[in-house]
């Protein structure tokens, strides 16, 4: 549980994780100090979030898809704030999985004056009882063999 007065920084996100990666940075050191972030905070699922994404990046599928649903179990809902003042409250529905589960939205609106909402649903992820206040929804859930019930689930759950 966290402390009252503990602040969870913000998430990193995949855009700036993926730009690292392939600008070749060594991402090892902010590996690190996410395991300890997370190590001193369970609740701190940020970290956890992000360090799964670190490891999809450096080919560790099944140890970050271990690490993103521990995240994904702590907190469904992620934000990611917009550069600039929000016009828009975008509200996106992902699934776990890997980079190629969801469509990258992050990088779309990157710098944006959107401000961003990642929720995530799916099997082993506790569900919500509402959706988040939002001007937009868009499902960003790939239409891929194993996720083909959630989607249908989503449809009559939505009304689509």
């Amino acid at each position: 549980m966290t402390a009252p007065n503990t602040v969870i920084p913000d998430l990193i996100g995949l855009a700036p994780l993926m730009r690292k990666a392939f600008a070749e940075e060594d991402l090892k050191p902010l590996a690190a100090e996410l395991i300890a972030r997370a190590g001193n905070n369970p609740d701190d699922a940020h970290a956890c979030m992000d360090l799964a994404t670190i490891l999809l990046l450096s080919g560790h599928a099944d140890t970050a898809l271990a690490t993103q649903m521990l995240a994904l179990q702590t907190q469904a809902l992620y934000q990611i704030a917009p550069k600039s003042e929000a016009t828009i409250k975008l509200l996106v529905l992902m699934t776990n999985g890997n980079l190629m589960a969801n469509t990258p939205v992050e990088f779309l609106l990157e710098n944006s004056d959107i401000a961003l909402e990642l929720l995530y649903v799916g099997e082993g992820i506790p569900a919500i009882t509402e959706l988040p206040e939002h001007d937009v929804l868009f499902v960003a859930i790939g239409e891929a063999d194993d996720k083909r019930d959630l989607l249908l689930n989503l449809e009559e759950i939505l009304k689509i």
